[in-house]
């Protein structure tokens, strides 16, 4: 887990492993939560570019769910990290948006 943590930076699909890893997990809801808000705090250090981090924050947000009570916390600590760090790449974005647990996840579409 280390050794993921450690690539992050220099390769999104750590992020995905470790995503993937917590999701497999048998834990309770609040450590899931941890689990979650690590691997967004890990990515929102890692330097990627805002869209890379938002389509990354999607993956996440649709492996890891939540209920609803916990996602709203989760979103308040990220904001909160948000306004600490004042940067520009809102880490809760994907959050944010309504999700049916019926829509595929579509990648981000391609600039023209």
């Amino acid at each position: 887990m280390a050794l993921l943590k450690a690539r992050v930076a220099t390769n999104p699909f750590a992020v995905v492993a470790l995503a993937q890893l917590a999701a497999h997990r048998r834990s309770s809801d609040p450590e899931r939560k941890a689990s979650k808000r690590e691997i967004i705090w890990l990515l929102y250090d890692s330097g990627y570019g805002r869209d890379e981090v938002l389509a990354l924050l999607r993956f996440i947000d649709w492996m890891l769910r939540l209920p609803p009570a916990l996602e709203r916390e989760l979103r308040g600590e990220l904001i909160a990290l948000e306004e600490q760090k004042k940067s520009p790449t809102p880490p809760c974005e994907p959050a944010a948006r309504p999700r049916s647990p019926h829509r595929a996840i579509a990648p981000p579409a391609a600039p023209a």
